[in-house]
């Protein structure tokens, strides 16, 4: 329907121009027949980046869904890593990166900040400045990636301390 829009909006501009004239022939219909283009269908990542869009979540799928025979064989995932891990454990998870907060330390160095998500919870991951320069073609919203980091409790909340980073 969007590669659409231009032809429907232009048929909805010449009906409504012509919708108010009455003439004798009036019961004869003038408009020219609508005829759509032939575009293929949506990709789901589309449809999938749409709905997040418009509706702020996910309704027909979730990014990860692709790989979820990955999460289910690594026996691992973010609920069971912030119930059972501990502090300083070295973890390899995949998620999907919610949020980026990028920061600029007291030394002048970038780092950031990421919510990084899976099908069963959230996390907030910190990429030091020298991980941040090393990977940061990767690290973008709405990317899904695999993670190696060290477990961390901060304020009383666990979090990812992140040290390498792969894209799925």
């Amino acid at each position: 329907m969007l590669a659409n829009m231009d032809i429907l909006l232009e048929y909805n501009k010449e009906s409504v121009s012509n919708g108010d004239q009455n003439s004798l022939f009036s019961g004869i219909s003038s408009h020219a027949s609508l005829r759509l283009k032939e575009t293929p269908p949506a990709s789901s990542a589309e449809k999938l980046a749409w709905e997040k869009e418009l509706l702020g979540l996910y309704v027909s799928g979730h990014p990860l869904d692709q790989f979820r025979e990955k999460f289910k064989s690594q026996k691992s995932n973010l609920k069971i890593i912030k119930e059972n891990g501990k502090e300083g454990e070295v973890v390899v998870i995949g998620g999907l990166i919610e949020e980026l907060r990028p920061v600029i330390t007291k030394s002048g160095e970038k780092m950031a900040f990421i919510k990084l998500v899976d099908p069963f919870d959230s996390i907030e991951a910190v990429v030091f400045p020298r991980t941040l320069s090393e990977f940061i073609s990767i690290l973008n919203p709405e990317e899904c990636i695999a993670v190696k980091a060290r477990l961390s409790l901060r304020n009383g909340e666990k979090s990812l301390i992140v040290e390498k980073v792969k894209r799925l």
